[in-house]
């Protein structure tokens, strides 16, 4: 009596497939990575606010930092009262917003001082970046 023997067939992965599924766990975790910005190198405690202007423009902004010393940065730069005219002017020229961060301690006649001159360099309206309650 002849017995028929099943052959034994190796088993077999796809590749396909486990190559479609690590493809697929790469981007979510590319997708929920939360990316690191840029810190400036002018450490400055924002004042808080209950519910903060969200604005958003093309152009990337100039940053005008006091910090609670009262010393004035352009672009984390140092720069004096009295450069800060003629730097505005050329920034007004290249079309650049300004916007202004000052620590929560700088000295508000510093400030003062530093409006003073952008008012001077005819600059209206300039964004005060805060930080929302509780963050």
């Amino acid at each position: 009596m002849k017995f028929y023997r099943r052959r034994r067939v190796s088993p077999v992965i796809t590749i396909v497939s486990l190559v479609d599924i690590l493809t697929m766990v790469l981007m979510f975790f590319v997708y929920t990575t939360t990316f690191k910005t840029a810190t400036p190198t002018v450490q400055i405690k924002l004042p808080d606010v209950k519910s903060p202007n969200q604005t958003t423009s093309e152009t990337k902004p100039a940053f005008l930092a006091i910090n609670k010393e009262g010393e004035v940065f352009l672009d984390d730069k140092p720069m004096s009262v009295d450069d800060l005219v003629s730097a505005m002017k050329k920034l007004q020229g290249e079309g650049r917003n300004v916007a202004m961060r000052a620590d929560k301690e700088a000295p508000f006649g510093k400030i003062l001082t530093v409006l003073g001159a952008l008012k001077e360099a005819g600059l209206k309206d300039i964004p005060a970046l805060t930080q929302q309650e509780g963050k």
